[in-house]
């Protein structure tokens, strides 16, 4: 989310972008499910790479950094929070997965 802020924040550098901002919009991958480390190296290096990258706390900072946005409705984040624990971004052969997921997200 900061590197779009950014980028959008130096194409239009005049004035204030949270005050020209009429909306934005997130869309998150689902909330990562949590797993216990094991004995391997490897695993634990991909651990820790899964950690270093977590959106979530991104998006928390970032909700905070801009509560203007979030208090006047400018700001509106859509994240399953389950069913897509085991599928990666990549992962496109899973679609009738997603997009079960994604329909009991919009269902509640």
């Amino acid at each position: 989310m900061y590197e779009a802020w950014n980028e959008a924040q130096d194409t239009w550098p005049s004035g204030s972008l949270e005050d020209k901002t009429k909306g934005l919009v997130s869309i998150g991958a689902g909330v990562p499910s949590l797993k216990p480390f094991k004995d391997d190296l490897i695993y634990i290096g991909q651990s820790l790479l899964a950690f270093a990258t977590e959106t979530e706390k991104i998006v928390e900072r970032f909700s905070g950094d801009k509560s203007g946005l979030d208090d006047t409705g400018r700001c509106c984040r859509f994240n399953g929070l389950r069913g897509l624990e085991g599928i990666r971004l990549e992962d496109s052969k899973r679609k009738n997965a997603i997009i079960a997921a994604i329909d009991r997200y919009i269902e509640s």
